[in-house]
């Protein structure tokens, strides 16, 4: 799913706005800096318990949640191992 633009004036890109300049990651930033980077994101929204994205997505991008909670998983390609991104060590075959 493609997202849709952030516009400065939307309710979102104020929830968006005051998220963010709290969060550990983007509290040392200028206010105009995050501003600025708001414009250039894209909202994207997933339906519970449906697949989100994939690696080919997730490569060139950078996700930041707002809200809700994402689970994340890694699908080994020979073996078909589906694991927590978490998990450390591979179940023995």
């Amino acid at each position: 799913m493609e997202g849709y633009q952030m516009r400065s004036g939307s309710s979102f890109y104020s929830v968006c706005f005051n998220t963010l300049r709290l969060s550990s990651l983007f509290l040392s930033l200028d206010k105009k800096i995050l501003q600025n980077m708001l414009l250039q994101f894209h909202r994207e929204t997933w339906i519970k318990n449906s697949p989100a994205m994939d690696s080919s997505r997730t490569i060139d991008r950078f996700y930041v949640i707002i809200s809700g909670r994402m689970k994340v998983f890694s699908l080994e390609k020979v073996s078909g191992w589906l694991g927590k991104l978490a998990d450390k060590v591979k179940p023995k075959a």
